[in-house]
């Protein structure tokens, strides 16, 4: 998607734009990219609607659960705040402490994985 965004001036001057059209796409991108694959249908649908606010996850209970959260922690708020979303409030997970005190560990991990980059 940033490929083809970056061949379009207008997109280049006006990065909001961009970062819309990202938050509207990428999750039905990303959905197609996972079943194209030949993923397992469970993980496919783990993905589908990872930025649509739900109940408080207190205890993951399924790969979806998981995954929400993690998306989460990965910048998904961020990504809820580009869309259309209305009263979007800060989602509880990124304040609890059963997830927030894995932060070190999920930032040691990450750094791990952009090292191999």
């Amino acid at each position: 998607m940033l490929d083809r965004a970056g061949r379009y001036a207008e997109l280049a001057e006006r990065p909001r734009t961009v970062e819309f059209l990202i938050a509207q796409w990428h999750e039905s991108v990303g959905n197609i990219l996972l079943d194209s694959l030949g993923l397992p249908e469970e993980v496919v649908e783990a993905v589908k609607e990872i930025d649509v606010p739900r109940a408080f996850v207190e205890t993951p209970r399924s790969l979806s659960d998981v995954v929400y959260v993690a998306n989460l922690f990965a910048g998904g708020f961020w990504e809820m705040q580009l869309l259309d979303i209305p009263n979007l409030e800060e989602p509880k997970e990124l304040s609890y402490g059963r997830y927030t005190e894995l932060q070190a560990e999920m930032d040691e991990a990450c750094q791990e994985m952009i090292s191999m980059f």
